[in-house]
């Protein structure tokens, strides 16, 4: 239906919430059901195609079965090692194919048939992913070359162990003659014991999950492959039987949720990432496959509105899960005065480090990391990194990524037109005009970034009125001084955040070997333009001044390995507030080998952020790995929500939170205004991200509810909590004077997961479906009192909350 712009068209109008129509759920036939509300919904495809006319789930069972028996091999394709090839072009990379198949397939076999009928589908859908029993050398290994192994990928195999725990646990065994009788399946089904937690798969699935938690993955935001780590996690969280592998499942993924709400502004995010290196780009949105899925569990958070075709099927694969981001993550992402932390991801060393505020996240950089799979020989024939795509970790350019609402701006070439695909340099981002070699870059702290350079971003989105930016030379140490004001009047984007603020001033010290340029933020939300001017002056000039600025630069020789200079630079106080100085001094450092022309650059001494502990997937304000095996586990916290939960249950992990963290309050008053009975029904959010809904109000004469004197359906923005809260009014029939009423309000919401349902459902099998709330009471409107000038008398009632 996303076909075609008719079938866009029918899906809004199938769902439109204001039409006095009943709420979709989960209809048995949707076909029938989108008949009902969207006829025109069967308009061919661009491509003139008719749609299927057969039932659903017949035609997934049918296309299925369409597989051949046996096909392929699994694992990598194409595998080339020095000293010879184990596999051709062509011959492997099946076992992603029998994951989404086993996917497929559990998802739909109840719905296609039962008794001796199903078991004989379940047959045959075993021998299409053939994948089954214990452990085998090639789940690990494709094959020996000159003696030495080569290594599987972390995701092939990934998806190999899973498809087996899978098989063993759903579908009927394989007979030993069948496999016999082929070579690619002999390959990985080398042990008929079909008890994971005896056949050596059990031990593999949860071991890699316990890594994963407490040291990241070997391919860290990998391009593309982390949608296939994304496959096997979602297949052992929604369909696994073992519940201790559910809940270890859920903590991982967890951990890549926190990792996209904290590094992200709206979705777009560039990490750095190992394999594969050609996948590099400047896209911000669908820079990595976690992106559409993000966008299907949180909301349309991105300030562009089309995703790639390419990312279809990870957004279809996110959509047919149980799994959500806990609220503590989709608040950050959808609630900005929320924002403030601090967040570092260093399982494999590979330094991601992010500080997120209501406007803006600072993130990207990264340090290098050795390729995944190192030649194992002793004398390394073909190289350290042989093999296809065996990149060592990427460095990214350090990001100043704002937030924006809404999809059009007159930047797109004319008025109204659609915003460009945001991309790395069209926000504000660190540069390297030289072309050095970085060997790293995680000098990212408390608004505060240094890499070689940095530039505001091919948008341009700032004025060259004076007021809004400043370039100058300091006289005294010759350093290129230049800051941007951030504030709706300097910004012309109709996607600029009403009330967002924010100022970057950056310094490129001339007195350092190599490049070095430092970026300071500061907040200015919510001030008009003469005071968020003010500021900005005084935040310039507190920089500028000789006690803050860099006033000298220190050389030190290590040994043999190369010199390392270092400045100290004190910013602000605080990113927020009124501009003050700082106490303390944070150092800027830059190391450069002898041998070659490399640079590493790192911050130390913020106050606010210790220095990341090496080999921990999440240290931070939000995200942490605390405890010691095997008893690791992550927690996740909220501060300005006050909402914590503790991954994984099987540890016993507890939450705790505000009991009513996720509700709405309701006040319903009647009174006569200006000779009119009225009925006016307010509901105020209890800090809820923002999102619009539908609501209905009705209204019954107490002594006659068979009949409906009033009904009213409206839109209204639900979580908004910087603007009004909604108000419902209406007028019944006029009446005799002391008529009571029964007035009913009811909303729909979407229900997050919440530190409460982290206790109650640990293993998250409520679905999240948007529930109805109704709150009914019975008001009564006093006879107008007979004087020259009437008040109406207004009797409002706080509800109790509705959580």
């Amino acid at each position: 239906m996303l076909d075609t712009e008719s079938g866009t068209a029918a899906i809004h109008a199938a769902l439109r919430p204001m039409e006095p129509r009943q709420v979709i759920g989960y209809p048995e036939d949707a076909r029938s059901c989108l008949d009902r509300l969207a006829p025109d919904w069967k308009k061919p495809l661009h491509n003139g195609a008719k749609r299927p006319r057969q039932r659903g789930w017949d035609e997934v069972k049918d296309d299925l079965l369409k597989v051949p028996e046996f096909y392929r091999w699994a694992g990598t394709d194409d595998v080339s090692w020095p000293g010879g090839t184990c596999r051709d072009k062509g011959q492997g990379d099946f076992d992603p194919s029998m994951a989404l198949l086993m996917r497929t397939w559990l998802r739909a076999r109840d719905h296609v048939a039962s008794g001796p009928a199903l078991h004989e589908l379940d047959r045959k859908m075993g021998r299409r992913a053939w994948l089954q029993g214990g452990r085998s050398r090639h789940d690990f290994s494709v094959c020996l070359v000159a003696g030495y192994p080569v290594p599987e990928t972390e995701n092939h195999s990934w998806l190999i162990l899973t498809t087996k725990w899978l098989h063993n646990e759903w579908l009927p065994p394989i007979p030993e003659g069948d496999v016999d009788d082929h070579d690619n399946v002999e390959e990985h089904v080398t042990d008929f014991r079909y008890e994971n937690k005896d056949n050596g798969i059990g031990l593999s699935v949860s071991g890699n999950l316990d890594t994963w938690l407490h040291d990241d993955f070997l391919e860290y935001n990998a391009r593309a492959y982390s949608r296939y780590q994304m496959i096997g996690l979602l297949n052992m969280y929604d369909l696994a039987k073992n519940e201790a592998v559910r809940a270890k499942a859920r903590a991982v993924l967890d951990l890549l949720a926190a990792k996209a709400a904290t590094e992200s502004m709206g979705e777009l995010r560039s990490p750095p990432f190992r394999r594969r290196f050609e996948n590099w780009g400047k896209p911000l949105f669908d820079s990595d496959p976690i992106n559409p899925m993000m966008q299907v569990w949180v909301g349309d958070l991105a300030p562009y509105r089309r995703s790639s075709v390419n990312f279809s099927g990870e957004a279809t694969l996110a959509a047919s899960s149980t799994y959500r981001p806990p609220d503590v993550l989709t608040d950050l992402m959808l609630y900005p005065p929320h924002r403030n932390f601090h967040q570092a991801f260093n399982g494999r060393n590979q330094h991601e480090r992010a500080y997120g505020r209501p406007g803006y996240v600072i993130s990207g950089g990264g340090q290098w990391t050795d390729c995944p799979y190192p030649n194992p020989a002793f004398i390394e024939i073909g190289g350290h990194c042989p093999g296809s795509g065996n990149d060592s970790g990427t460095i990214q350019p350090i990001l100043i990524t704002p937030r924006r609402e809404g999809f059009w701006s007159p930047a797109g070439g004319q008025a109204g037109g659609p915003i460009p695909a945001p991309a790395l340099d069209s926000v504000y981002h660190s540069t390297n005009d030289l072309g050095l070699v970085i060997e790293g870059n995680s000098c990212i702290g408390t608004g505060l970034a240094c890499a070689p350079g940095f530039a505001e971003g091919s948008a341009g989105i700032v004025s060259d009125r004076p007021m809004c930016r400043l370039t100058q030379t300091d006289p005294r140490t010759k350093d290129q001084v230049s800051a941007l004001l951030y504030h709706r009047e300097c910004v012309d984007r109709l996607d600029w955040p009403k009330g967002q603020c924010y100022m970057v001033y950056s310094r490129k010290i001339t007195a350092f070997i190599w490049p070095m340029t430092y970026a300071v933020t500061h907040d200015c939300d919510g001030l008009p333009m003469t005071e968020a001017r003010s500021m900005f002056r005084d935040f310039v000039g507190m920089l500028n001044r000789v006690d803050n600025a860099p006033s000298a630069v220190d050389f030190k020789i290590r040994g043999l390995s190369g010199i390392h200079m270092t400045t100290s630079i004190r910013p602000p106080a605080s990113v927020s507030g009124p501009v003050r100085a700082g106490t303390s001094s944070v150092t800027l450092n830059l190391f450069s080998p002898f041998r070659a022309e490399k640079v590493t650059y790192w911050l130390n001494g913020d106050p606010a952020w210790p220095d990341t502990p090496k080999y921990r997937s999440a240290f931070g304000s939000v995200a942490n790995i605390e405890g010691d095996d095997p008893a690791r586990r992550l927690v996740l916290t909220n501060e300005a929500a006050g909402e914590t939960v503790t991954d994984h249950s099987e540890y016993g992990g507890a939450s705790v939170g505000q009991p009513d963290i996720r509700s709405v309050r309701a006040w319903i008053a009647a009174a006569n205004e200006a000779g009119k009975d009225t009925i006016r029904v307010t509901m105020q959010p209890r800090r809820h991200p923002e999102q619009g809904r539908a609501g209905r109000v009705r209204v019954w004469d107490v002594t006659n509810q068979s009949v409906l004197l009033a009904e009213l359906r409206q839109d209204y923005t639900y979580g908004r909590l910087w603007d009004k809260t909604p108000e419902f009014v209406l007028h019944p029939t006029p009446g005799t004077p002391g008529r009571t009423y029964k007035i009913e309000s009811c909303f729909w919401w979407w229900r997050f997961f919440t530190a409460e349902d982290y206790r109650n459902d640990p293993m998250g099998r409520v679905s999240p479906a948007g529930p109805s709330r109704c709150v009914r009471v019975t008001r009564t409107i006093p006879a107008p009192t007979p004087t020259p000038t009437p008040t109406p008398t207004v009797s409002p009632t706080v509800l109790p909350t509705v959580h």
